[in-house]
């Protein structure tokens, strides 16, 4: 299919007849191209604004915004490569582009049409641009909040030869008092950033282990005291962690 298809779809007389009210109407609210594709602008940053983006949610745009095909987004992803024009420079090329356009098409329905094409795609087109350059948000893993070199490979280590997690890292004990305390020993020594609460360690544990740690499990497991047992592997811990590569 060539462009002009592409574009316009396919022409009929009578299109000629059912454009002319809109071209009317559009010159009436006296609204030209730029100022419609400003508000385009501002409404596509508004909504990249109040989105959050992960990880998984950025590759599912970049994959979009890739396989747009819209007039507007053609035009957008090309000047876009060459990295050496601001946001404005490319809306500008983008406009000079619909401008060319529409000198070689000058019917009334065909007009109505490109404008109609090239918001639209603009909009859709532009929100994935902003949220594309977003900072990425992803949720904390147990590696963000450790402290100290390999501290996240020597406690794994150390949990998985004393069988609290298998080669998957998920939890197989059912004692999560005692597992929950290990960590809580982590914070106590400062191998755990201090600036991270209960509930934010919960709920990367949860991720982490594969696993629910509820929080009244979580206070009754930091309220009991300890047994000669648990002391123990607790002091094993801290060696484990200690031990330089």
């Amino acid at each position: 299919m060539d462009n002009n298809k592409k574009i316009y779809g396919k022409w009929l007389p009578w299109d000629e007849i059912l454009a002319i009210p809109f071209l009317i109407f559009s010159r009436v609210r006296g609204k030209n191209i730029r100022t419609l594709l400003h508000e385009k602008i501002l409404k596509a940053q508004k909504i990249a604004e109040v989105t959050e983006v992960t990880i998984k949610d950025r590759d599912e745009y970049l994959l979009e915004y890739e396989s747009l095909d819209n007039f507007f987004a053609i035009h957008f992803r090309n000047i876009e490569k060459s990295r050496n024009h601001t946001f404005e420079g490319m809306i500008d090329y983008c406009l000079n582009q619909y401008k060319r356009e529409s000198f070689r098409n000058l019917t009334a329905s065909r007009i109505v049409i490109l404008e109609e094409n090239f918001l639209k795609g603009a909009e859709k087109t532009l929100k994935l641009y902003f949220l594309l350059d977003k900072k990425v948000h992803r949720k904390l893993v147990l590696k963000d909040i450790l402290i100290g070199e390999n501290t996240e490979t020597k406690l794994k280590k150390f949990l998985t030869d004393k069988r609290f997690i298998d080669e998957n890292q998920n939890l197989i004990v059912d004692n999560k008092s005692l597992f929950i305390r290990l960590h809580k020993l982590l914070q106590d020594e400062a191998y755990i950033n201090t600036e991270y609460n209960a509930n934010t360690i919960m709920d990367i544990m949860d991720r982490e282990y594969n696993s629910i740690f509820d929080k009244g499990t979580f206070s009754r497991a930091i309220a009991r005291s300890l047994s000669d047992s648990e002391k123990k592997m607790q002091e094993e811990l801290l060696k484990a962690l200690k031990i330089k590569d």
